[in-house]
């Protein structure tokens, strides 16, 4: 309730990247690959939007969203968006 826009906006794109793995990742992921493709997702949102404060943020946590966001942005600078879908998911 009374969320700030931006804070719904990374709720939402969070819970439906979880939503999008629920429909086609088969098996059981890793809880740090799972949680860390949510925070990916909202953190490829936000720096599309430009909100780089929030982003520095995220990737200042060290809990399994931070190592997590860390893992997958590695991933996409080893081999690109695609990358990040084909190991998150294998």
């Amino acid at each position: 309730y009374a969320l700030p826009q931006i804070v719904l906006m990374e709720v939402m794109a969070h819970e439906y990247a979880h939503a999008w793995q629920n429909e086609n990742c088969p098996g059981e992921l890793m809880p740090e690959v799972q949680e860390g493709f949510a925070e990916w997702v909202t953190y490829k949102l936000l720096q599309s939007w430009g909100a780089t404060k929030r982003t520095e943020r995220m990737l200042r946590r060290d809990d399994i969203y931070g190592r997590g966001l860390k893992k997958m942005l590695q991933w996409e600078e080893e081999g690109g968006i695609a990358a990040v879908f084909r190991r998150a998911h294998a």
